[in-house]
């Protein structure tokens, strides 16, 4: 099924669902350590991937979007040159987006007609299945094995040390 290629991830909204995707990241990395990860987001969910080392570039929307941005968007996106994209979140504008990206490989979950014209492999969204295992089904569907469910949140030193502040500011001990 190929697969060594370069990887799109898509997650526009709600910084919680940028993080649950990070165990997708995990397995692509882990699949094939050479295989270069893009993450397609909005501006303040970039944050959440910011240090990971397994994703090659974070590429944000602006917003709002002119009709220029989308043009340069999709330019963007094609110059990536994905073998796969992968869509998590299956809303109109990530739909467009996986379709625009122009990978020949483009997996998403089952949705509503017309926006199911944007994925040639489409997984049905297993509700029973906690959020993280629901979402690592679409990688399975490429034939990449998961790595776990935790999620990864990656802090340089400034950060740990404000996280270390906040939490003596609120009487809690720091983790050693």
């Amino acid at each position: 099924m190929g697969g060594a290629g370069p990887v799109l991830l898509i997650q526009l909204k709600r910084i919680g669902d940028v993080l649950l995707c990070t165990p997708l990241v995990r397995a692509l990395a882990a699949d094939r350590p050479e295989r270069r990860i893009f993450f397609l987001t909005e501006a303040p969910n970039r944050e959440v991937l910011r240090g990971n080392p397994a994703i090659d570039e974070i590429v944000t929307l602006p917003d709002p979007m002119t009709t220029a941005d989308w043009r340069r968007v999709r330019a963007r996106l094609r110059a990536l040159r994905p073998e796969w994209t992968i869509d998590c979140s299956g809303t109109p504008r990530s739909c467009l987006l996986a379709r625009m990206s122009g990978a020949p490989v483009r997996v998403g979950f089952r949705v509503r007609l017309p926006r199911r014209w944007a994925y040639n492999r489409v997984v049905t969204p297993d509700r029973s299945k906690y959020t993280v295992d629901r979402r690592l089904d679409l990688v399975r569907a490429l034939g990449v094995a998961d790595r776990g469910f935790r999620p990864e949140l990656f802090l340089d030193e400034r950060d740990r040390a404000e996280a270390d502040r906040l939490l003596r500011a609120a009487g809690f001990a720091p983790d050693a």
